[in-house]
């Protein structure tokens, strides 16, 4: 297993290919689950965050400096080889998905961030997001998340 001062991931263990079929859908998860699948304690893995071990990570929090809300985007952990060339752009684009649409219902959004639907509400309340509620519910702006997650990449 990879320590934090070691300068790469380690290689997906076992049952992590099987966990991506599992999640096809879920393109971030949270550091308790990199800490379980990898054997590690969170600790551990927010260490790799910090140092880039781990690239591609978002602190997702309502309010950034206080307690960090980090997520680790999937593929990353399944092909670190694939992906760690990407643009931000390009992850930002495969981690939102639905290309063709210009606003998300709430629940979408808590699906790809991986939280509650009560945060992203306070997230749109606290204008890192953009939306507005109708009769089916509140609907986020794709283009506000694909700005929260430019801005809230962790490097």
């Amino acid at each position: 297993m990879t320590q934090p001062s070691q300068t790469s991931p380690p290689e997906p263990p076992e049952g992590v290919r099987e966990m991506a079929l599992l999640t096809a859908s879920q393109h971030l998860v949270d550091v308790n689950k990199v800490a379980e699948l990898w054997s590690l304690p969170p600790s551990a893995i927010l260490a790799m965050v910090d140092c880039a071990q781990i690239h591609w990570a978002w602190d997702v929090s309502v309010q950034q400096g206080r307690e960090r809300c980090v997520r680790v985007w999937f593929r990353e952990l399944f092909a670190p080889h694939l992906v760690r060339a990407m643009s931000a752009a390009g992850v930002i684009a495969a981690v939102l998905g639905h290309p063709t649409e210009r606003r998300l219902l709430a629940q979408t959004v808590s699906r790809i961030l991986m939280v509650s639907d009560k945060t992203v509400q306070d997230l749109v309340a606290a204008g890192e997001l953009s939306g507005a509620v109708e009769d089916s519910g509140l609907w986020v702006t794709r283009a506000s998340l694909a700005e929260f997650l430019s801005r809230r990449i962790i490097v």
